[in-house]
Parts: structure tokens; C-alpha cells; sequence
């Protein structure tokens, strides 16, 4: 199993839906 790849697939989910979250905020404000 590819350990790398599979942190780097987790990352790039985490970062996505902490900008979707992130932008959403601001549209709120």
C-alpha cells in the first residue's frame, strides 16, 4: 500500500473543504 499517496490524497481533501468552509465564511460575513 501506497502510504504517501494516500497522505497526500488525505491532505488535498482536508485543504479543500477548509477552503470551500473558508470562502463560505466570508460569503456569510
Amino acid at each position: 500500500m501506497c502510504l504517501g499517496l494516500l497522505m497526500m490524497l488525505l491532505a488535498g481533501s482536508v485543504v479543500y473543504v477548509g477552503k470551500s468552509y473558508f470562502e463560505y465564511k466570508l460569503r456569510e460575513d
